[in-house]
């Protein structure tokens, strides 16, 4: 997918700029009349300081399986997406363990969902997304006095400052990550909604406070991923 949309635009540039169609090509972009849908997909302690990307998780927009990529050793990820409209992308956890985090052999294991939101790409926000391995998902739901329900949903809310946000469907305490740690709380750039019930809707609304209202899919054992 990297090598296709780096194709892409270097044909874009074809030609000299004189070429009527690489004009076109440019005008394009790498995604031609589709939307180009990027970000990262990082541990779920990763900083500024102590970055680590997830390598080699799967991205694919649901029911477009042409549609796909795997991550980058810094977790980015690319992908064209229909323009216009809500796209969930499925997240298949890669099938080597984390390069970054001790002790060494843990694997990231969570299945996950990303709401490619058209409102949020065309004003630039930047889509992020945390996962656990599975020996930090224990400890982590353990530290902050919870248990993990696999019956239940996961939603992670990224945000470019940090802000409160609410979600609708019943939960248990949310977690925010403030850029260096977690603590229990409903307010930072990344909020963790815990153990979401499933409604028979099969989807909830995260509300930013001051901000958007967005509709997102809540699956067992399954953690979403938006950007309002």
């Amino acid at each position: 997918m990297h090598r296709y949309l780096y194709a892409l635009a270097l044909l874009g540039c074809g030609g000299g700029s004189k070429s009527p169609d690489a004009a076109v090509a440019l005008e394009a972009g790498p995604c031609g009349s589709e939307t180009f849908f990027t970000g990262d997909f990082v541990d779920w302690d990763s900083s500024d300081a102590t970055f680590c990307g997830i390598f080699q998780a799967t991205w694919t927009v649901r029911g477009d399986p042409a549609h796909t990529d795997s991550t980058n050793p810094n977790g980015r990820f690319e992908l064209c997406v229909p323009p216009g409209v809500v796209t969930l992308v499925d997240i298949t956890p890669p099938t080597v363990a984390s390069e970054c985090v001790a002790p060494q052999g843990q694997m990231y294991t969570a299945r996950g969902i990303a709401v490619a939101d058209p409102t949020s790409i065309a004003r630039g926000a930047v889509f992020s997304a945390r996962a656990f391995t599975t020996t930090r998902r224990d400890m982590f739901f353990a530290a902050a006095g919870l248990p993990y329900d696999a019956l239940n949903a996961q939603i992670v809310v990224h945000l470019a400052t940090p802000a409160a946000v609410s979600c609708t469907a019943p939960h248990d305490a949310a977690q925010a990550w403030n850029g260096t740690a977690w603590s229990a709380s409903s307010t930072g750039v990344d909020v963790l909604f815990p153990n979401v019930m499933i409604p028979g809707s099969g989807t909830t609304s995260i509300t930013v406070a001051g901000g958007r209202t967005v509709s997102v899919p809540v699956v067992a054992d399954t953690i979403t991923y938006v950007t309002p």
